[in-house]
Parts: structure tokens; C-alpha cells; sequence
């Protein structure tokens, strides 16, 4: 299936949409809550960052 011009932009709006979505909720949400420092805050950081990573690379990908 070939898609158009038009809509590789907008998947690729909305990969870096879910890309911002697991910044915000895995790091930035970190340092807002008061929990105590365990290695599971460290693998929800780091799982967080994978997958906006994952997200953005993908998204720029389609855009170019």
C-alpha cells in the first residue's frame, strides 16, 4: 500500500505526538512525584526515553 505525500505527514504528526506522550509521562513525570529513588524509577526512565526515542526516529523517517 503507497501512501500519499499528505499522509506520511500526518502519521508522522502523529508519531511524534506519541513520541512527546512518553516523554512527558516517563520523565518528566519523575521529578514531579515524590517517591523514593528505586531501580524501577530508573527502568521507567530509561524505557520511556527507548520508546520516545524509538517513536521520533520512526517519525523522521516518514518525513523525510
Amino acid at each position: 500500500m503507497k501512501l500519499s505525500d499528505k499522509q506520511l505527514e500526518s502519521l508522522s504528526n502523529l508519531l511524534v505526538n506519541i513520541s512527546t506522550a512518553w516523554f512527558v509521562a516517563g520523565l518528566v513525570t519523575l521529578w514531579f512525584t515524590h517517591q523514593q529513588f528505586s531501580e524501577i524509577m530508573i527502568l521507567d526512565g530509561l524505557a520511556s526515553f527507548g520508546f520516545s526515542y524509538l517513536f521520533l526516529s520512526v517519525s523522521w523517517l516518514l518525513y523525510k
